[in-house]
């Protein structure tokens, strides 16, 4: 348990409050669910929690939160946090992984989809009901739903390091943009919508208002009416395609 503690403590320090209580976590644990730390030493230096769920008769992993300790953030826990999730995951006999993640914080695109080889799968509009944290305080909660099939050749390749970031003057040539960045900032959208094919939208890196909306009503109506996110730039870009 004082480990278990210093994990929930690690979290509210990332996130601002006390969102995680010590005694679900070891219940979570108890029931089969995935609770990790990352230690150097007596310091815990990131930190991840995962339950288990059940979609059409598939049991996957639900991975709710994983966290870094601030200033180690490019330091690769993060990463290993995640391929150790993998393991664990593959070692009970389960063959995916899901969660959830703010699609407006390209960083977190880019290493969803091109770090660890996932795919955006579907567009949850206000998931978590208005958000209570210190640095999301208020604002409302649209999340890309991630899925991680953890035998697919692409998550093998991602592995070895081997998944290509967004080629983004490639992409142009053939999908048309759905969402970019206007000079002044703000949001410019497709003027119609665009069936059937691929396509591209852009995020601004500061998360606003009248971007969750642009978001919503472009990527996420294009992620919901069937395609995936399969690929990521680290400026915000991301690539829609079919399934």
């Amino acid at each position: 348990m004082d480990d278990i503690r210093a994990i929930t403590t690690l979290m509210a320090e990332v996130w601002g409050e006390a969102f995680l209580d010590p005694g679900i976590c070891r219940a979570i644990q108890h029931a089969g669910g995935y609770l990790a730390g990352a230690w150097d030493g007596e310091r815990l230096d990131g930190a991840s929690l995962a339950f288990l769920g059940q979609h059409d008769g598939e049991v996957v992993l639900h991975s709710h939160a994983t966290c870094v300790a601030p200033g180690l953030v490019s330091h690769g826990i993060g990463r290993g946090l995640k391929w150790h999730q993998r393991a664990w995951a593959l070692a009970r006999d389960i063959d995916a992984i899901e969660w959830t993640y703010d699609p407006l914080v390209a960083r977190n695109g880019w290493f969803n989809l091109t770090t660890l080889g996932a795919r955006g799968v579907r567009y949850e509009i206000d998931f978590y009901g208005r958000m209570t944290t210190a640095i999301e305080r208020g604002e409302e909660s649209d999340r890309c739903l991630v899925r991680w099939d953890l035998r697919s050749p692409r998550v093998e390749a991602a592995l070895q390091g081997e998944v290509s970031a967004l080629d983004l003057e490639a992409a142009k040539v053939l999908a048309p943009i759905l969402l970019t960045v206007g000079h002044d900032g703000a949001p410019i959208l497709a003027e119609s919508p665009i069936d059937g094919e691929p396509a591209l939208a852009q995020v601004h890196p500061d998360i606003a208002g009248e971007w969750r909306r642009a978001a919503r009503d472009t990527l996420g109506r294009a992620m919901n009416e069937g395609r995936h996110l399969t690929a990521a730039g680290r400026d915000g870009w991301y690539l829609l395609e079919p399934t």
